[in-house]
Order: structure tokens, then C-alpha cells, then sequence
């Protein structure tokens, strides 16, 4: 028999993982679960079907599985919580995203200065490397001054900062969400390169998930996933031993990567951001490093 020669395939890495899904197909298939909870919240003083519509409403239906009933509460208790803080009076805030070249001016707010010094240049960055993905944002954990941050700055001064670049944040990913007609969530990336547990603050940890605990109904499939990077074993061994009691939700978006070591690890930012616009650093083409800040396209 004449020898055969295989056909050798040569698989390229992918250049962006677009899993996003649409929001046309999701509205249709929580449409009665969607139309349930409008109906609650049409009765309450607070409603405005102009700001509150159906792809509003939809993230929060899909944060609790359908449950119309705690999907409607989360919600009425959402639109309380943007009255009660101005948020619908800001308009639109984009161009005002955190960014350490920008800590003054008309396209900051008044604390800023006050948390720029709580860190190192560009140890919290928020970017869009893609105009029609969602924002990354970047933390580099050992430019985090965290004693300084318990002992400067007040629980409203963290929480107006973490306040607004939330609503800067879903700001952008909304309007991603509507012109692309894909459910568009943000990446967050804690690079933990260097970091030792001596320069851990159990009193941030303590303050930071104050703050948090405000936040964490307000702005439903915000995060797409939560990526950290090159963790030291110590940190490696702590999340193994709390997984198990974490919630599944946190669980199934939160990820121990280290790209430089594992190539299948890149693939985890792929479905965020595009292998072009992804820096070295973590398995991409760029190499450009600091990216340019997300507001810098709405300024």
C-alpha cells in the first residue's frame, strides 16, 4: 500500500474569544420574568421607564437566576439607592473615570488628589484596550498603599471613590451593551507580582469590604471575571482553603493565572480583550505599557 503522508494542522492562538451573548436573544427569553418585575417597579415613586428599561432590568433578572421576586427587590432597592446619591443627576460621567494623569481639572472629582496619594502611579488604571469590549481594569497590588488608605482616607471618601468608578464603569459598558447588541461586562485584573504578606492590611481588608458590601447590588453583571495574576504560593494556598466556603457565583468568575508559565492562562483575558490589544505582561501583543485610560475617549 502507498504510504499516506497526515495532514499536519498548525492551530493558531485566537486572536479574541467574543462570547458575549445577545441581548436580543436574552430579552427574549426572560421577557416574562422581565415584564414581572417592571410591573413592581412601575408602582414605585422612585421608577423612570425612560432610565429603567428592559435591558436594565435584565441584569439583574440574570444575577438571580429568573427569581422574579428577588430580582424586583434588588432592583426598587437600586432605584432608591441612585436617588438617594444624585447618580440619574450626574449625566453622563465617562470622561471622569480615575485616571493618575488627569487628578485635577474638569474631568475629575474633588478626592481624587487625596487617593492618588494612597498609591503609586498607574497602580489602578481603568482601560478600554477595545472600543467595543468592556473595560479592563488593572491593579497592581503591591503600589497599593493600604495602611495610608485606612489612615487618610474616611469610609466616604472610599466610598464615593468606588462609588463613581462603578457608575463610570457600567456608564461605558452600557453604552458597549447597546451599540453592540452584546452583553458587555467588565475583566478586572489584580496583578499580585511581588507581593509579600507583611504588606498585607487586615484593617483595609476589613474597610475595603465595608465599602463593597454598599455597592455589591447595584451595578448586577458588572464583572465578567476577576483574574489574579502571578500569585505567590502563600496566596495560592489561602483561596484553596477558603474556595469551598466562597459563593459559586464568586467562584466560577474569580481565577488563579499565571500567563507567563501557563499559555492556556492567556486564554482567560481573550474573551475581554483582544490578543493585539492585551499587554505582554499577560500574554498578549501590546507593548505599550501604561495603556491609555478608558475616559481619555470620552473627554
Amino acid at each position: 500500500m502507498p504510504q499516506i503522508t497526515p495532514t499536519v494542522t498548525t492551530v493558531q492562538p485566537a486572536k479574541e474569544i467574543d462570547d458575549r451573548p445577545l441581548i436580543s436573544d436574552l430579552l427574549k427569553k426572560h421577557s416574562t420574568c422581565i415584564r414581572q418585575v417592571r410591573e413592581k417597579l412601575e408602582k414605585h415613586e422612585t421608577y423612570d421607564a425612560t432610565r429603567y428599561d428592559d435591558i436594565w432590568i435584565l441584569r439583574f433578572v440574570l444575577s438571580y437566576k429568573g427569581v422574579m421576586a428577588k430580582a424586583a427587590k434588588a432592583a426598587k432597592d437600586t432605584m432608591k439607592f441612585r436617588h438617594k446619591h444624585g447618580l440619574n443627576d450626574m449625566g453622563d460621567i465617562r470622561a471622569k473615570i480615575f485616571d493618575h494623569e488627569n487628578i485635577e481639572g474638569p474631568h475629575a472629582f474633588s478626592f481624587y488628589p487625596k487617593a492618588h496619594t494612597c498609591m503609586d502611579k498607574n497602580a489602578m488604571m481603568q482601560c478600554l484596550p477595545d472600543p467595543d469590549r468592556g473595560v479592563v481594569c488593572y491593579t497592581t497590588v503591591k503600589g497599593i498603599h493600604m495602611q495610608k488608605i485606612v489612615d487618610d482616607l474616611t469610609s466616604d471618601d472610599l466610598f464615593l471613590f468606588y462609588l463613581y468608578q462603578n457608575e463610570a464603569i457600567q456608564q461605558i459598558n452600557d453604552a458597549i451593551t447597546r451599540r453592540t447588541g452584546k452583553l458587555t461586562k467588565m475583566l478586572r485584573i489584580m496583578d499580585v507580582t511581588n507581593f509579600n504578606m507583611s504588606e498585607l492590611s487586615f484593617s483595609y481588608i476589613r474597610k475595603d469590604a465595608a465599602v463593597n458590601r454598599q455597592l455589591e447590588d447595584c451595578y448586577p453583571q458588572s464583572l465578567g471575571a476577576f483574574l489574579m495574576v502571578n500569585p505567590p504560593s502563600w496566596v495560592a494556598n489561602v483561596y484553596k482553603m477558603l474556595k469551598p466556603l466562597m459563593p459559586k457565583r464568586f467562584n466560577d468568575k474569580f481565577s488563579l493565572v499565571t500567563p507567563s508559565k501557563d499559555s492556556e492562562d492567556g486564554r482567560k483575558f481573550l474573551s475581554f480583550v483582544s490578543l493585539e490589544n492585551l499587554p505582554e505582561r499577560y500574554g498578549g501583543e501590546n507593548t505599550v505599557w501604561p495603556p491609555p485610560c478608558a475616559g481619555a475617549r470620552f473627554a
